[in-house]
């Protein structure tokens, strides 16, 4: 691995960029104290300091040990609205342009007790607060159904939240949760739905599970896209598939690295999806947890395996192009990159 160029370096911290797989139910150490001190929840924890601590994890059961003990503390509408607020400044201090937000109702505040309309007000109230900070912000949201739940319920929740698409932005339906034991086939009648109602369709597959998994959800259900998906490159005719018919996979090196899909930097398959002109894009997927945001990813992955200029760019317009809201950015992320790559 040889030493990253100043000047991409530059171009990747200081490009317009877009980011398509991003967890907002992972929210930050600090926020993870604040609101469990306000509201009064019982955690392992005594200081900020220890909340950030806490983020440390080496397996998966203690990274979701770590993830359902800070998502406790996310109580009341104002939480809500401080983690849109905190995704806001993220995406600032990053130059995202835009963001497409997921959340985990069922899983994460459904099975709570917390109502949907708690959350969805709360996510409503922080963007308005962050647009009145952040001119042009531009964030979407993707629910997310719980795969190990029963599809009746998922099919009940979309009839739920499908009555606030004029207070939030909701762009899309997704997938996740555990990966092993659930096959896509399952939700096919919830993501039915889903599309009755308009909604564009991705979902978490080709992660744990290999590119059967992806099979699968190719068979069973309509996606516009594919969330992780990096276990395709096992399957040359599945390869095939992808590059055809242009379907980008949204991938997070990071926390794939984290979680043990692979063991390196290095051994992340990347290029070959690359070369083979599947479509893909870096995300973060859920930084606080795997310590690198998406210009960490970027970097990382450019450094990794000394990617050209054009490479990069490569990556950062997918994000704009395959985005679920349309190319009304792209045209600036050029005129962007034409003016100082011409410097």
């Amino acid at each position: 691995m040889r030493k990253m160029d100043a000047n991409l370096r530059k171009l990747i911290v200081e490009c317009p960029k877009a980011e398509l797989h991003y967890h907002i139910d992972c929210i930050s150490p600090e926020l993870f104290w604040r609101f469990s001190q306000r509201n009064g929840i019982d955690v392992p924890i005594n200081s900020l300091q220890e909340a950030r601590e806490f983020y440390n994890f080496q397996t998966l059961d203690e990274f979701l040990t770590v993830m359902l003990t800070a998502i406790s503390s996310i109580q009341t509408e104002n939480d809500f609205a401080e983690m849109v607020i905190e995704c806001a400044l993220d995406m600032v201090k990053q130059n995202i342009v835009y963001r497409e937000v997921m959340f985990d109702y069922t899983a994460c505040y459904g099975s709570r007790g917390i109502p949907v309309e708690t959350v969805v007000n709360g996510f409503a109230k922080g963007l308005t607060l962050a647009k009145q900070q952040i001119k042009n912000l531009d964030i979407r949201f993707i629910a997310n159904l719980d795969r190990t739940a029963p599809v009746d319920q998922n099919c009940q929740y979309l009839n739920e939240l499908v009555k606030y698409r004029e207070l939030l932005p909701l762009i899309a339906v997704g997938m996740d949760m555990q990966e092993i034991g659930y096959p896509p086939h399952k939700q096919a009648d919830a993501f039915a739905i889903a599309k009755g109602y308009g909604f564009k369709l991705t979902g978490h597959v080709g992660e744990v599970v290999g590119p059967e998994g992806i099979w699968d959800a190719l068979q069973s259900i309509p996606l516009d896209r594919i969330d992780h998906g990096i276990r395709a490159v096992e399957d040359e005719e599945l390869i095939k598939i992808l590059a055809e018919k242009q379907i980008l996979l949204t991938l997070c090196p990071a926390s794939n690295i984290s979680l043990g899909v692979y063991s390196s930097w290095s051994e992340f398959p990347i290029k070959k999806l690359m070369n083979s002109n599947v479509r893909v894009c870096i995300n973060s997927d859920d930084p606080p947890c795997f310590h690198y945001d998406l210009t960490g990813n970027l970097i990382k992955i450019a450094e990794t395996f000394d990617l050209s200029t054009t490479e990069v760019i490569e990556l950062i317009r997918n994000s704009f192009i395959f985005n679920f809201a349309g190319n009304e950015h792209l045209s600036n992320v050029d005129a962007w990159l034409d003016k100082n790559l011409s410097t």
